[in-house]
């Protein structure tokens, strides 16, 4: 009894100890692979989609890379149990470089014109193509229902008056090759304009933006592009045509828009960067063939890479591998493309509280 009991009271301290331990030292931030799904085609861009009847998640991944229908298309994967993702639909009468959703509409593009798709997606297991547009090479879509359209130039449609009929509403009348792809967060849009460099825009109006200042110094090659911090001070851009020893990535101090400052940058020899998204203190990455890398970016004047997972063997800076990132789902999973190898799902654990639990 005594040796039981003295056992006993070794185990209590031990849990004890590490308890505190992990108090102390709390666990380093990693990414979990949960499961992988392969398709037969080369993979393009990844978006999300919630179902509002039944809040089970989605990921859209396009397939068909700058093909037209039937060559191209989304696939729709029932991601709510991450670890058994679940093919739903398989479009191939639409589009699939590009995908954005508004409301339980997905809209699609080619990436490089032609015609893009509007599909209801109301009942992702039966998707309707109800709609087009012209189509270009990348889109993003306002909460409140304006996309921006990428190349030739940039042009804004409203979507509110009739969703399946988009509605242009301006244009910068930019009909050259220097443009790509845009995001707008709140009233501030980012036009990553190519070799045009980056243009930082007051888009209160979304029919008359104000241009409020551009970044386009002489080492960035391709402004591809990039996300901002949540507090909007700083933005990340990507550059797709940088070689190295030019840096892959580079934060900007925008606070403000006309002067900005370059305050810290990232290179990699071996990788080209492709795509970044900001979620509170930390940055998602595609990386092409680097595969996705998660930056700690609490501090954007010296970000540091927290983890990786490369999702491709191969090696070298090219356009291989991790295409897209989709890091806005309500679960905190992470839907990663590769152009080779399917669709990816991953949790990030970004670090333990002082009470042994997951911070948020």
């Amino acid at each position: 009894m005594k040796f039981l009991k003295t056992s006993a009271a070794f185990i209590l301290l031990y849990f004890f100890l590490s308890a505190c331990k992990d108090d102390k030292n709390p666990s380093p931030p990693g990414i979990e692979l949960l499961s992988r799904l392969d398709f037969p085609e080369t993979m393009t861009d990844v978006w999300g989609y919630v179902d509002p009847n039944t809040n089970k998640e989605y990921a859209l991944i396009g397939f068909g890379l700058f093909n037209d229908p039937p060559n191209s298309g989304v696939y729709i994967v029932d991601v709510s149990d991450p670890r058994h993702p679940l093919q739903a639909a398989r479009v191939n009468n639409a589009p699939g470089f590009d995908m954005k959703v508004w409301r339980n509409f997905m809209y699609t593009v080619n990436g490089r014109g032609g015609t893009g798709g509007i599909l209801d997606i109301s009942d992702p297991s039966k998707p309707q193509l109800v709609g087009s547009f012209p189509s270009s090479h990348n889109i993003f879509i306002s909460d409140d229902g304006f996309m921006f359209s990428e190349c030739p130039g940039l042009i804004i449609y409203d979507l509110n008056p009739d969703p399946t009929n988009p509605t242009p509403v301006w244009s910068d009348d930019d009909n050259n090759a220097d443009c790509h792809d845009s995001a707008i967060i709140g009233d501030r849009l980012y036009d990553f304009h190519g070799s045009g460099g980056t243009n930082i825009y007051d888009a209160t109006n979304r029919a008359a933006p104000q241009l409020l200042g551009t970044i386009n110094p002489p080492f960035i090659r391709f402004h591809h592009s990039g996300w901002p911090t949540e507090d909007g001070r700083y933005l990340f851009i990507c550059d797709e045509g940088a070689a190295h020893p030019d840096a892959d990535l580079t934060v900007w101090d925008i606070g403000d828009p006309a002067n900005p400052q370059l305050v810290d940058s990232f290179a990699d020899s071996t990788a080209t960067i492709h795509n970044i998204y900001i979620v509170g203190d930390f940055a998602y990455a595609a990386y092409y063939n680097a595969g996705f890398r998660v930056f700690d970016v609490s501090n954007p004047r010296d970000i540091k890479v927290v983890d990786e997972y490369d999702t491709n063997s191969e090696s070298g800076e090219g356009f291989n591998g991790a295409f897209g990132a989709y890091a806005f789902a309500p679960s905190g999973n992470i839907y990663v493309s590769d152009m080779q190898n399917g669709l990816h799902v991953f949790s990030f654990r970004p670090q333990l509280s002082n009470r042994g639990v997951l911070a948020p």
